[in-house]
């Protein structure tokens, strides 16, 4: 966006701003003849300024918008009843999150199992864990599946 913008500044364009600024007065850059809406522009901007109120005095301009309300008074019975509300939600939400994980078939454990036991065995964990502690649940396992198996066929 900035890229863009950027591209279609034209020197002529900088020129302008440069001399509008009060640089190169006496060079021989003429902008008489350049766009009027230069100078609408000028005199929407004066129309402008002199609408506004002008801040003479510092304490004037640092105090200008202490009596603008910007957040409410509570209480701290008020803020601590917000606070618990807030826990409230996020406890609800994390609640509604559990009950929509999937719990894992017979398959996935077996499969999780034989990860573990192929860490133990190989990886990094080689002789730390008990590997006969995980044949013994992948053995329990296996029998759970086919007698499920055998009730589906019945």
């Amino acid at each position: 966006m900035i890229t863009t913008a950027w591209a279609r500044v034209t020197p002529d364009t900088i020129k302008k701003c440069f001399s509008h600024a009060g640089f190169g007065e006496f060079s021989t850059f003429n902008t008489t003849d350049e766009d009027s809406d230069d100078e609408l522009d000028n005199l929407q901007l004066a129309r402008l300024s002199s609408a506004e109120a002008t801040v003479t005095d510092w304490e004037t301009y640092v105090n200008i918008d202490n009596q603008v309300i910007t957040t409410d008074n509570l209480t701290d019975n008020e803020i601590i009843e917000s606070v618990l509300q807030t826990q409230e939600k996020e406890d609800e939400e994390e609640e509604e999150d559990c009950n929509l994980c999937e719990i894992p078939t017979t398959k996935d454990a077996l499969c999780a199992l034989t990860t573990l036991k192929q860490y133990c065995l190989f990886g990094e964990g080689q002789n730390n864990l008990d590997v006969e502690a995980i044949i013994k649940m992948e053995y329990t396992l296996q029998r759970v599946q086919k007698t499920k198996l055998k009730l589906c066929a019945l």
